[in-house]
């Protein structure tokens, strides 16, 4: 993790470009053949979420770990849901395994990935939003 100045501008921008990713992927049906697709983007929108977050801060990820430094900022959140933020890290590892290991998703862990959109992404992004304005 490295400082830098603070991108508001860009941070917003990551945070409408995750909406759009997470609605997208909301929309579409579940099947073992959408899986993969449908758990890929909505790890990507939780991530620029936490992205814009840490660019609003004036704080850039990098490295091998900076998809955990990325997740980590927004556990730290606490956003109130009715799931924990900590099912983002097993979003994490079901995305790597399949960008790393040929790993297939199931429509089961597809329907997961949407129910922990539909219980977190919200939450996140308002309080992110929040975070940006003071800024």
């Amino acid at each position: 993790m490295r400082e830098k100045k603070p991108d508001l501008f860009r941070a917003l921008s990551l945070l409408k470009a995750a909406r759009i990713r997470h609605d997208f992927c909301m929309g579409l049906v579940v099947s073992d053949e959408s899986a993969s697709t449908i758990v890929s983007e909505i790890y990507e929108s939780f991530r620029m979420q936490g992205e814009a977050l840490l660019i609003a801060e004036g704080k850039e990820s990098i490295g091998s770990e900076s998809h955990t430094f990325v997740m980590n900022a927004l556990i730290a959140l606490r956003p109130s849901s009715q799931r924990p933020a900590q099912v983002l890290l097993n979003l994490k590892d079901i995305r790597n395994k399949m960008n790393y290991k040929g790993y297939i998703a199931l429509a089961g862990e597809a329907t997961e990935a949407k129910d922990i959109a539909t219980s977190l992404f919200n939450a996140l992004e308002s309080q992110i939003k929040t975070q940006v304005q003071k800024s």
